[in-house]
């Protein structure tokens, strides 16, 4: 008997789902979309965690960082590598350097590639195996025009040398990858170039040329085992830490002096060094001394032969001038022969002309009488004849006469002009040797001259050498006395010699690893807000369902229980019922929830932060799935267990009777004649029938309701998220730069900055600011911040622009008392006129008035006066940053150029810009958008579920109602017209109901998303009001269009049964 009534049931359960299977599939879609959804975010902040953990260890991601002021040697990485807590340690060199890239000069970070620790991945190409080969940041690689095989020339950026750093300056690039040193995009930041790093290089550790360390890498013991952000973890990392501390001071003090000991060998090699050089320039300065001295005497012996041939001189040209009388005596002597040889002539020519004469008449003579000697007669002739012999006689002998006198008179004469020739002769050789002598005596004087000329220089040549010789023994003396002194400044400087510092860094120093988690909190924080109100809902619909399903089968039970089955028999019915569809709904949402979501939201992470991250691991985590199955199973089956006993108290005769009707009561408006009297048949019905099933009206409107807040939610948060950058960094904070300076910068260094600020065109406003760490507290809360401190408050509108959040209001820095942000406030717990302490890097404790609490979005801040400062700390406050805005139009290009100026000047630590700050604030918003795109999504799909299951319930209770309407004549589009007006006006009312709803649990779910260091914005846009108003009532629209068919196939014949 017991099987068969166990059959019976088993088929009845069975039909049951069968024959209302809407309502099973209804009921295990609310289970399966808010277990997919609670299983899904609360898996999805281990999941991301699990996944960036899985990549840090693969990937043997350092644990600790230590970076000194002086670097770190050998000694150094074996004292770390010798810690209890440290599993490994690795020393690592690095340095910025500029690239040109097109126009531009980029930073790089050229970094050792390791042996065990920050494996780079090779995603092309190969590692760097030779000293000018190395692998390029693919980041860096794919925003240039570089390629694998190119080489990239490298430039310092500072007045060092590159060959200081690096061997060479020019690297072959043979492979492209990522560093787990780089979460996402972002590069860091830098003291060179435009001040952010643009990408790395990886190089083989021989290419630098450095002799320490810049850093060491260390692994914690069994940090690999635990994992990254979680408790576990950071306790391992904290006993490293303290660890390190342990041995900082020690190995500080090591290191300076071993620092001060090589100086000092320095030193003293120095002092040998400037001993020897000041001998040996002495010994130089004596020789030259010497030879300056011998040439002095050599000189003056040369001006002692100079005089002598001056003498020589005289004397040869009193020589020449007694020559040159002797030549004129002798020329005139040459006259007087000449003249004596002329007188000759004459004489011999006053006796030649008679004879000549008178020789002329002879044989004149003669040819008269030759020629009349044919005429004469021959007696006369005869005559003639001896007239003619006589003559010709006497002619014979007047030539002989005129011979020898001509013969004389020539011999005379050519003794004579042999004489005068030879005399000529003789006064050309002496003119000739007395011009020679002449010619002598002038080259002798351009010798002497010369010679005087090339004493004269060598006299200047030995006064200039005595004077370089003086000048360089002050030079020496100068550059021995600047070498002492340089050696008793080094001495100062050792004996002075600071302990170096170590810098201890952990993950979080790594660009955008703290943001990976802050973000997975963010998610986690999440999961425990929206998932909880997805399972309410779901919750409570399901309740309702079943609730209404027992209620429905009312008479079923009744029958059941006269017909001898227990009460147990009957309720494990309808609990395995509500189990069936919430367990399967639990599956189903556990098997895709916790793949879907959490891949979906780290997806969106690496997409567009977390661009390196290798993989996502989602795990099917059967914790939260059990603990999400089993709050569903609760709500369904205890509220089925409920109702089942709350109707199995009855009677089994009073069951199988239908519940009596409520007692109709007035409504509302029917008090109201004006409005009630104006209102037709169906109206009136609709508005009676809502306010008499005022269970059902609540629940609906719930549901209604809770679908639009949940939506506004959603909407709201994209909202609150989306506009922290552009109020952050476009109304509130309006610089677009910020230089940081070194503590130890002069007066004139300032002076050059703002000289070369002031003259620039494209920059409009800047001031001084003085930016510290700040802890602030009250009596039970301390978190940390940072402190601002304005020079000059005559242009702060130009910078800061302080108001409340809500009103708008401006508020004034003044001595008054400080400006504390907002969320800083509220962790705080005060309010404007309270008092806070506020401890600053180095400094004591103090008390100070909080003015005003101003609207911010990123960080906590603290602004104050310098005099409000001044009177806390007495004295004047150091200004290490310049906050700069620059005109409308400039492009970030021309920001990024300025910002490679002021980086050329000395003692700049480095230059930030705000657009860094809210790209990567806009790269998590944009994240988040994606997963609050999924979440309205999820939202909508429940929402119409929802709507769905309301609906269903309120036709199937009232298919009589229905059925007699039809009977009544109504066609279907008037009965649908009938539930379709009671539909409008409840999600009419919903949508009200679910505007103020969704407004808390907007606030409700911002509160508990929001990180410590960040606040979200609280405002939610009227558009998405709008929004979520159009799709609560077109998922109404669209269940009522669905309810039509099911309207159409109430036969009327159900009116016409007998309620017995």
């Amino acid at each position: 008997m017991m099987k068969k009534k166990k059959n019976v049931l088993r088929k009845d359960f069975l039909m049951e789902i069968r024959g209302s299977l809407g309502r099973f599939l209804s009921i295990m879609c609310i289970v399966a979309l808010g277990t997919s959804l609670f299983v899904g975010l609360t898996a999805t902040e281990p999941d991301m965690i699990s996944s960036g953990d899985t990549y840090a260890d693969e990937s043997r991601l350092m644990d600790i960082k230590v970076v000194s002021t002086y670097g770190l040697t050998e000694d150094d990485l074996a004292s770390i590598e010798r810690l209890p807590s440290i599993e490994a340690a690795e020393g690592s060199y690095s340095v910025d350097v500029l690239s040109r890239v097109g126009e531009n000069m980029e930073v790089l970070h050229v970094m050792s590639d390791l042996e065990e620790m920050n494996q780079v991945a090779v995603t092309e190409g190969r590692l760097p195996k030779n000293e000018n080969e190395c692998l390029i940041d693919e980041v860096f690689l794919a925003a240039t025009d570089y390629k694998i095989g190119d080489v990239v020339k490298l430039h310092s950026g500072t007045d060092a040398e590159l060959s200081d750093s690096l061997k060479t300056d020019e690297f072959k690039i043979v492979g492209t990858g990522n560093s787990p040193l780089y979460f996402g995009e972002a590069r860091g930041s830098s003291t060179i170039g435009k001040g952010t790093v643009a990408g790395f290089l990886v190089v083989q550790p021989e290419a630098f040329a450095m002799d320490v360390y810049t850093e060491v890498f260390a692994a914690v013991k069994n940090a690999e085992d635990a994992v990254a952000y979680t408790q576990e973890y950071e306790i391992l990392l904290e006993d490293a830490l303290e660890h390190l501390q342990l041995i900082q001071d020690v190995r500080c003090e090591i290191r300076r002096d071993n620092l001060a000991e090589e100086a000092m060998l320095q030193i003293n090699d120095a002092r040998n060094e400037l001993n020897e050089k000041k001998k040996e320039a002495e010994e130089l300065l004596q020789e030259n001394e010497d030879k300056l001295d011998a040439a002095s005497l050599e000189l003056e012996m040369g001006k002692l032969q100079i005089d002598m041939g001056k003498i020589g001189i005289e004397s040869g040209k009193a020589q020449i001038e007694s020559g040159k009388a002797q030549i004129e005596a002798g020329k005139a002597e040459l006259e007087t022969g000449k003249e004596e040889l002329a007188k000759y002539k004459e004489i011999y020519q006053q006796v030649m002309n008679p004879l000549k004469e008178e020789k002329a008449h002879m044989e004149s003579e003669l040819a008269e009488l030759e020629n009349s000697l044919s005429e004469l007669m021959p007696e006369q002739q005869e005559n003639v004849q001896a007239s003619i012999t006589a003559l010709k006689d006497a002619i014979g002998e007047l030539e002989g006469e005129i011979t020898k006198v001509t013969s004389e008179f020539e011999a005379e004469m050519s003794a004579g002009e042999q004489q005068i020739l030879d005399a000529e002769k003789l006064l050309k050789e002496k003119e000739a040797e007395l011009a020679a002598a002449e010619k002598e005596i002038k080259a002798s004087e351009h010798q002497l001259k010369t010679s005087e000329s090339q004493i004269s220089a060598g006299r200047h040549e030995i006064e200039d050498g005595r004077a370089d010789l003086n000048d360089a023994r002050q030079e020496m003396e100068e550059q021995i006395a600047e070498g002492e002194a340089e050696i008793a400044d080094a001495e100062k400087e050792i004996a002075d010699l600071e302990l170096p510092v170590w810098y201890i860094f952990d993950r979080s120093s790594i660009p955008e690893y703290e943001s990976f988690g802050d973000n997975a909190a963010r998610i986690g924080a999440l999961s425990i807000v929206f998932p909880g109100m997805f399972f309410l809902v779901a919750a409570l619909i399901s309740l309702t369902t079943m609730t209404r399903m027992v209620e429905e089968q009312r008479v079923q039970i009744g029958t059941l229980k006269a017909l001898g089955f227990s009460d147990f028999a009957i309720v494990k019915k309808y609990l395995y019922y509500a189990l069936a569809a919430t367990l399967s709904g639990s599956l189903a949402g556990v098997l895709i929830g916790e793949k879907l979501f959490p891949y979906v939201i780290i997806l969106a992470y690496k997409i567009t932060v977390y661009k390196h991250l290798p993989y996502i691991l989602i795990p099917y985590r059967w914790g939260y799935a059990i603990i999400a199955t089993l709050i569903a199973a609760a709500c369904t089956g205890g509220a089925t267990i409920l109702s089942c006993y709350k109707e199995l108290l009855s009677q089994a005769a009073i069951l199988m009777r239908p519940e009596p009707p409520k007692v109709g009561k007035r409504t509302l408006i029917e008090r109201i004649p004006f409005v009630w009297k104006h209102l037709n048949f169906t109206w009136k019905s609709s508005l009676r029938n809502l306010f008499r099933y005022k269970k059902r009206f609540f629940m609906t409107l719930f549901g209604i309701g809770s679908c639009m807040g949940l939506l506004m939610v959603g909407f709201g948060l994209r909202d609150s998220i989306t506009c922290i950058a552009d109020y952050q960094y476009g109304e509130l904070q309006l610089y677009g730069s910020s230089v940081y300076l070194s503590d130890d910068m002069e007066k004139e260094q300032r002076d050059e900055i703002e000289s070369f600020l002031d003259n620039h065109k494209k920059i409009s406003h800047y001031t001084n600011a003085h930016m510290s760490n700040l802890s602030l507290a009250n009596d039970e809360e301390e978190i940390d911040g940072y402190l601002m401190v304005l020079e000059d408050l005559t242009e702060i509108d130009e910078f800061f622009i302080y108001r409340d959040r809500r009103t708008k209001a401006r508020y004034t820095l003044n001595d008054d008392g400080v400006i504390l942000t907002e969320k800083a406030a509220k962790l705080l717990g005060v309010k404007a006129g309270d008092q806070i302490i506020i401890s600053e890097e180095g400094r004591n404790e103090q008390k100070v008035r909080v003015a005003a609490v101003s609207e911010n979005y990123a960080g906590h801040f603290l602004y104050m006066t310098s005099s409000y400062y001044k009177e806390l700390y007495e004295e004047e406050a150091f200004y290490n940053n310049i906050l700069i805005k620059v005109k409308d139009g400039v492009t970030d290009d021309e920001l990024g150029r300025i910002g490679e100026e002021i980086l050329e000047f000395e003692d700049i630590l480095n230059v930030q810009y705000t657009k860094d700050q809210s790209a990567q604030l806009n790269g998590m918003i944009v994240a988040l958008d994606k997963i609050m795109i999924l979440l309205i999504i999820v939202a909508g799909m429940l929402s119409f579920v929802v709507l769905y299951n309301l609906n269903n319930i309120n036709i199937t209770e009232r298919r009589r109602e229905l059925a007699t309407l039809k009977v009544l004549g109504f066609y279907n589009k008037e009965v649908a017209k009938y539930v379709y007006r009671e539909n409008v006006l409840l999600t009419f009312l919903g949508v009200l109901v679910g505007c103020v709803a969704g407004r808390l649990l907007h606030y409700f779910t911002i509160i508990t998303v929001e990180v410590d260091v960040a606040m979200f914005g609280r405002e939610v846009s009227l558009f998405s009001y709008g929004i979520c108003a159009l799709f609560t009532i077109g998922f109404s629209v669209l269940v009522n269009g669905m309810m039509y068919f099911k309207l159409k196939k109430i036969d009327m014949v159900e009116s016409l049964k007998s309620v017995e």
